[in-house]
C-alpha cells in the first residue's frame, strides 16, 4: 500500500502560529468544502478533493484545544462498522465514541465511504515527545497489521471503548489547582481539584459526578463560572455519543 503523509493542512494558520485562517475561520468546520465559497471552503475542497477521495483509510491527527491537555485517544464514530473495524487496528489505545462536528474533515469523509479516526495527544503549542511518541506507535501498528510495515510485535487487545463523555465545569472564578492527573481513574464524588478566588480566599471544590477515566482536562489557570475543566469517559454508558 502508499502512506500518504500531510504534516501541515492549515499552512496560513501555521505560519500565523493560529489554528485559524486569516478570515478567520477555523478549517476543519468547512469540510468537504466548496470550490466558490470562503477561503476555507475552497481549501477544504482542494485538499479533499486532490488527496482525501483517493484514499481508502484516513487518520487525523489533533492536540487538545488552547489551555486543554488529552490523553492520546482515538475519536471514532463507532456506531459505523467500517470506522469499528479501523479502530481494532491500533492496538490499546482508549477510543471515544464520537460522530464530530458534522463539517470536520473525519465526519465528511467517513460519510464519503472513507474509514476515519482522530487522534488526539497532549497540549497545542508544546512539542511533546512522549505524545509524538504514542503517536508514531499508534501509526506504525496500523501500518503493520495491514501489512504495509514488517515489524514484529505482540499486539496487544483492543482498549474497551467509551460510548459516552462529559465535561465537569467550573461553577466558580478562581484559580484552578487541580488534584488528579491526566488519564486517572475517578469514582463519583472524587475530588478532581478545586478553584481558589484570590480576593475573598474562598475555595470551590469540584468532585466528579461520573465514574470514569479522566480524558482530557485544562491545564492549572484562572477559569470562569462554566469553564470546562475534566473531560470524563464514563464506564459502562452505551447510548448517545459524546462531541
Amino acid at each position: 500500500g502508499m502512506l500518504i503523509g500531510v504534516p501541515i493542512v492549515n499552512l496560513l494558520g501555521f505560519s500565523r502560529n493560529s489554528r485559524y485562517l486569516p478570515d478567520p475561520r477555523d478549517l476543519n468546520r468547512y469540510f468537504p468544502g466548496n470550490a466558490h465559497c470562503s477561503v476555507a471552503s475552497r481549501l477544504a475542497n482542494t485538499f479533499f478533493q486532490d488527496i482525501i477521495v483517493h484514499c481508502n483509510a484516513l487518520l487525523d491527527l489533533h492536540t487538545g484545544s488552547f489551555y486543554r491537555t488529552n490523553i492520546p485517544q482515538l475519536r471514532a464514530d463507532i456506531s459505523n462498522p467500517l470506522v469499528a473495524e479501523f479502530v481494532k487496528l491500533f492496538g490499546d489505545i482508549p477510543v471515544l465514541n464520537s460522530a464530530g462536528n458534522p463539517n470536520s474533515l473525519r465526519a465528511a469523509a467517513v460519510r464519503a465511504g472513507i474509514p476515519t479516526v482522530t487522534l488526539e495527544a497532549g497540549e497545542p503549542m508544546r512539542l511533546q515527545s512522549d505524545m509524538v511518541e504514542v503517536g508514531v506507535k499508534a501509526i506504525t501498528t496500523l501500518m503493520a497489521k495491514n501489512g504495509m510495515y514488517s515489524r514484529l510485535s505482540i499486539w496487544a487487545d483492543p482498549a474497551p471503548a467509551f460510548y459516552s463523555s462529559a465535561w465537569v465545569r467550573s461553577n466558580a472564578s478562581g484559580i484552578l489547582l487541580s488534584s488528579m492527573e491526566l488519564g486517572a481513574e475517578v469514582e463519583v464524588g472524587d475530588v478532581l481539584g478545586a478553584v481558589n478566588n484570590p480576593i475573598t480566599n474562598e475555595q470551590y471544590t469540584i468532585k466528579s459526578p461520573y465514574a470514569g477515566r479522566i480524558l482530557g482536562m485544562a491545564l492549572d489557570q484562572f477559569v470562569m463560572p462554566g469553564f470546562a475543566v475534566y473531560h470524563i469517559g464514563i464506564h459502562g454508558a452505551e447510548g448517545n455519543p459524546a462531541s
